[in-house]
């Protein structure tokens, strides 16, 4: 899995009363990319907004035999993202 992360913009104005940070993760479509234009601008906006953001990446290493498919429907596969960020 390969995944972006990308940390909030350091401002007051967006600080949790609770001490817990904000984050967001955005998952593209079936043919799409991290690096798509609408995934950066949406990442931008949350950055600016007080929100850390994990993008999940859509790439394979060449040669790979061991990939699976993940259903990120299944709470499951969220909580592994979460785990490895």
């Amino acid at each position: 899995m390969c995944i972006d992360v990308a940390k909030r913009a350091n401002d007051p104005k967006h600080e949790n009363k609770e001490g817990k940070e904000k984050c967001v993760i955005l998952l593209h479509g079936v043919t799409g990319n991290s690096t798509d234009e609408y995934i950066k601008e949406l990442s931008g906006h949350c950055t600016n907004n007080g929100f850390n953001v994990i993008a999940v990446g859509h790439y394979a290493p060449a040669n790979e035999t061991n990939l699976r498919l993940m259903d990120f429907n299944k709470q499951k596969y969220l909580d592994e993202v979460i785990l490895y960020a």
